[in-house]
């Protein structure tokens, strides 16, 4: 099989959108195989656009404008963006539907566009393995050396001094402020 990394995928994949007229490319976070969550930041620096990522719901669209709502871990952010943009979503952002009973059975009267390298206009030695900076030699699984040690703390003043305490015996130089 041709494999392709992060910038090799994205490469391709805005070869083949800079061909069709869009207004908002949709992408998902990142992919299960490699976990980088680079391809659709990637996708919208070649096609040189404006991105915003982890986008948790679109909130409005108004004057060539998107604005999103974008979720962190802690926190949430409202940022204005112009069209033509790339988002990527979380997993929360949309819930699938079912397709309509008259969408699956005409499903195969349906045309799909397939693209081959053949339509798209890439230099030779910028997709596969060639056009792939990245190179892995070896992945592995971390092994689990020993259980881990559960703390049960009465404030968190306690859970402070018992984590820097863990961190010292550990090899780190942390100290306690009084």
């Amino acid at each position: 099989p041709i494999c392709s990394d992060a910038w090799a995928t994205s490469n391709i994949l805005s070869n083949a959108i800079d061909q069709i007229p869009f207004d908002l490319i949709i992408a998902g976070r990142q992919a299960i195989d490699g976990d980088t969550a680079q391809v659709g930041p990637q996708v919208a620096e070649f096609l040189n656009i404006p991105q915003a990522t982890y986008v948790e719901e679109v909130l409005d669209v108004h004057d060539n404008k998107l604005r999103v709502k974008k979720a962190y871990e802690t926190e949430s952010l409202i940022q204005d963006i112009d069209l033509p943009c790339l988002i990527t979503t979380l997993s929360e952002t949309v819930t699938p539907r079912y397709m309509n009973a008259y969408d699956i059975f005409s499903v195969d009267k349906k045309t799909i566009n397939v693209v081959t390298y053949d339509d798209l206009t890439l230099e030779e030695g910028t997709t596969g393995l060639k056009g792939s900076p990245t190179k892995v030699k070896r992945t592995f699984v971390r092994p689990i050396t020993k259980e881990p040690e559960v703390i049960s703390p009465a404030s968190p003043e306690e859970a402070a001094r018992a984590i820097i305490r863990k961190l010292n015996e550990n090899g780190g130089s942390l100290h306690e402020r009084q």
